[in-house]
């Protein structure tokens, strides 16, 4: 879990990293808000280009001290776990609204009609789905053998040894789909980045699911030699 805190670590102070580049470039007065038509509504200092990345800044800082806390628990050390990859997934959202928010005043001709400002709204769900497959692969990989939640296949209920491999390689599949569904969060438009999403992880669930068949096959053949 300790890869996670590092992550939310680096990634928390970029928006102020690339704000206080900004302020070297903006004008004095930007655009902060649009009307429907995408016309700029509402103006204000470049300064205003900070309070973003500040509430990144603070939203992070908030997060380590409530894992401290929660940490201090009799089951301290399981919440924990589960709070790194909460604070990632939070930390690397408002990240991403932070930069889009320095973007838009800094980008001309960017369209901020209501429809195109609604598409880009999905975008960053669908990113957030991204970030929640990343954090969820180590939970994936630890589901321990049972019959209630995790990859219920004949196969990994059939054998607790090709439960954890088929596991193991879901909570693996799910970081790459992760990795997958951001990526195309940014380069799909609109609402159909959102079907992109779920299908990656969709996707990541039935290459598991193949695994495990194929772990199941090796085991059955391998048990077989030892007969013989």
């Amino acid at each position: 879990m300790r890869k996670k805190r590092i992550a939310a670590d680096i990634i928390a102070p970029l928006p102020l990293a690339a704000a206080l580049v900004a302020l070297c470039f903006a004008p004095g007065t930007l655009p902060l808000g649009f009307d429907a038509a995408g016309e700029p509504d509402e103006w204000g200092p470049k300064w205003a280009l900070l309070l973003w990345p500040l509430i990144v800044l603070a939203l992070r800082l908030a997060l380590a001290a409530l894992r401290k806390l929660v940490s201090l628990d009799r089951d301290g050390a399981r919440l924990a776990a589960y709070m790194d990859g909460v604070s990632l997934a939070v930390t690397a959202f408002f990240a991403l609204i932070a930069l889009y928010k320095l973007a838009v005043p800094l980008l001309p001709g960017l369209d901020m009609s209501r429809s195109a400002r609604d598409g880009r709204i999905v975008q960053f769900a669908s990113a957030l789905l991204g970030v929640l497959y990343i954090s969820a692969g180590d939970e994936l990989g630890a589901i321990p053998y049972n019959r209630n939640i995790g990859l219920k296949t004949r196969h990994t209920l059939a054998d607790e040894a090709v439960w954890r491999a088929a596991h193991a390689f879901l909570g693996r599949a799910a970081a790459v789909a992760g990795g997958c569904t951001i990526v195309l969060s940014a380069v799909i438009p609109g609402v159909w980045s959102l079907p992109a999403a779920l299908a990656a992880f969709a996707l990541a669930v039935a290459a598991a699911a193949l695994y495990a068949r194929r772990e199941h096959v090796k085991r059955r053949a391998s048990e077989g030699k030892e007969r013989a």
